[in-house]
């Protein structure tokens, strides 16, 4: 489920493999993006099970901010592992320090 309007591309694997054929350039430039993309998710997944909480929120807050406006809280909870009372007690006392 998406919470905003999405827009989704889905290739047939024969399709996928004619392509890369056709433009083995282009497969090349598709292969490096996705390991460079998986290498991005890796480090996030490490931080994620090494930071606690609030670092993860504060970590969402200062690189990923308009999220923050546009998703509502329970998805940020969930995102976070966390309930959303325990999210709105993080926020309240990074608001009081």
């Amino acid at each position: 489920m998406c919470s905003e309007i999405t827009t989704v591309a889905i290739l047939r694997d024969d399709k996928e493999k004619e392509l890369y054929q056709k433009f083995p350039r282009f497969e090349i430039f598709c292969r490096t993006g996705m390991e460079e993309m998986m290498g991005q998710k890796q480090e996030q997944l490490t931080e994620f099970m090494v930071l606690n909480p609030e670092q993860c929120y504060l970590k969402l807050r200062n690189e990923r901010p308009d999220l923050l406006n546009r998703v509502p809280q329970y998805q940020i909870a969930s995102y976070l592992g966390i309930k959303p009372e325990t999210l709105s007690r993080i926020r309240a006392r990074i608001i009081n320090q």
